[in-house]
């Protein structure tokens, strides 16, 4: 048979429609408990049969694992280079999901199981896990050695797993998705990536999913703010979402543009719903189109920021300037250039660039308008008192 993933609905139903899914000798249910059958029907996987689930890991030469049932709660999972098999091993449970790395091989199970197995040999690195609930969506980062599942009751969680050599596996995050999907009212299609400042679970380092919903949204889990934070909507509404087709063919050669790559995605949702992509015709008057371009530009500043990217922070900084400059508006100029000020003044990283910022890109572009002028002679007195 042909390759099959876990199979999922169109999309989430309205909450009424879920009192349809509760036995009737239940009686009520509370909205939290509509919602999570809501999560449940949005991401319940359907367990694969034979040669149903498939995965690519690194090191070396290029492998392939397979993973199958012959009917029975059992897997085999199998590795191939070359379409030699390397090793084989079997798992309790039928597989749903299936991610390789070159230091494991993750299979979930329909029976909520998740099973790791060494890359090199297919020996089981560790106990099964009993996440309570099946697999909807796995994610591997091979570099890093982590694992991402997300399971159909919308838990979210992240281990450090690793290779031989390291410390003993842990979990580094562990969250809720339900505020992702009350938001989004659509599927989560990927785990795109996984972000964080440190992957040390001893010096409790932290990681944290960004997923892609099927509506082109995207969200990102903020560990400092304990919640799940926008990292990228489409704006057709926005001048500047017609921009986009260029950002989305920088991003195919710029790995390193984490943003661009997710409104890459957002644009090819737009372009599937509405057969563009660019900016819809506005009907907004010139005081609401003001203000949504301003809404798309500064969303994009805070999405860059967290996702930890400060060159596109500073190409979306630039094109702030450039809009205010046009609105004339000082109070919005006043307050980035403080904050551009404070953090080239606070000497941590990211001290240089701000400065380089504010003094070559943002303050340049206030000039050109007469009314901004205070603002740039107040900042660029700042600079050379820096110095």
């Amino acid at each position: 048979g042909g390759a099959k993933r876990a199979r999922y609905s169109a999309g989430t139903p309205s909450l009424p429609q879920l009192s349809t899914w509760l036995p009737a000798a239940e009686g009520s249910r509370s909205l939290v408990a509509h919602f999570l059958l809501a999560v449940a029907h949005d991401l319940l996987p359907e367990p694969a049969n034979a040669s149903a689930a498939t995965a690519r890991g690194g090191g070396g030469a290029e492998w392939s694992v397979y993973a199958g049932s012959d009917g029975s709660d059992v897997t085999t999972v199998r590795a191939l280079r070359g379409g030699s098999e390397v090793w084989a091993a079997r798992v309790g449970g039928s597989a749903v999901c299936l991610e390789a790395s070159r230091h494991f091989v993750a299979l979930a199970c329909a029976n909520g199981t998740l099973h790791v197995l060494s890359a090199l040999s297919g020996a089981l690195r560790l106990p099964p896990l009993l996440l309570g609930a099946p697999v909807a969506l796995l994610h591997a980062d091979a570099a890093a050695g982590l694992l991402c599942a997300i399971t159909v009751d919308g838990e979210a969680r992240v281990w450090q797993l690793g290779g031989l050599g390291m410390r003993s596996p842990c979990l580094l995050h562990r969250s809720s998705v339900l505020p992702v999907l009350h938001t989004a009212r659509a599927r989560i299609v990927a785990i795109v990536s996984l972000l964080g400042p440190g992957l040390d679970c001893a010096e409790g380092g932290g990681v944290w999913p960004v997923l892609l919903a099927s509506n082109g949204q995207s969200f990102v889990y903020s560990e400092a703010l304990d919640c799940w934070t926008v990292a990228a909507l489409p704006h057709p509404l926005s001048e500047l979402w017609s921009t986009l087709p260029d950002l989305r063919a920088e991003a195919e050669g710029a790995p390193g543009s984490p943003l661009r790559a997710l409104h890459a995605a957002a644009l090819a949702f737009s372009q599937e719903t509405d057969g563009g992509g660019g900016a819809e015709e506005s009907t907004l008057d010139p005081v609401a189109q003001r203000l949504e371009n301003l809404r798309h530009i500064e969303g994009c500043m805070c999405a860059a920021a967290a996702l930890g990217s400060a060159h596109e922070y500073s190409t979306w900084a630039q094109s702030y300037a450039l809009a205010l400059v046009s609105t004339r508006d000082e109070r919005r100029a006043r307050e980035l250039c403080e904050g551009l000020i404070a953090l080239a003044a606070g000497g941590a990283d990211g001290a240089v660039a701000a400065r380089k910022l504010l003094a070559q890109s943002v303050l340049p572009a206030l000039a050109t308008n007469r009314s901004l002028q205070r603002v740039v002679e107040q900042y660029s007195a700042a600079l050379r008192d820096m110095d």
